[in-house]
């Protein structure tokens, strides 16, 4: 845990130096991939916030994407139907890597448009 300090400090003045609106889950994430990548770790899984268009996790290149669910939380933000909630997490779809959808997962559409974009 002491590892963070130093690495939160620095997101933090590098916060409000340039008067950064950064979010809890977006300087969590940042130090996250800061202290992993000092450990050298080979993979990394992290998992979403909000969703991938908005997400501090889609700027990360990924080697896999995963879409497991899809549920109508965070509305006021991607929207109040499953068509525009799936619109923002196919951003997690990066360009020739392969993607797992759940089962349950619709419609489909907004996946395989971002998809076919590459």
């Amino acid at each position: 845990m002491e590892d963070l300090v130093p690495i939160l400090n620095l997101l933090f003045d590098i916060k409000e130096t340039h008067d950064i609106p950064l979010t809890y889950f977006e300087i969590v994430y940042l130090a996250s991939l800061i202290y992993y990548r000092d450990q050298k770790v080979d993979i990394l899984i992290a998992e979403g916030g909000i969703g991938a268009k908005l997400d501090a996790v889609s700027l990360s290149p990924n080697l896999l994407s995963i879409i497991t669910t899809i549920s109508l939380d965070h509305t006021d933000t991607l929207g109040d139907s499953h068509f525009s909630v799936l619109y923002n997490k196919a951003y997690v779809i990066k360009s020739k890597n392969p993607v797992v959808i759940g089962p349950k997962v619709l419609p489909l559409s907004p996946l395989l448009d971002r998809a076919l974009k590459f």
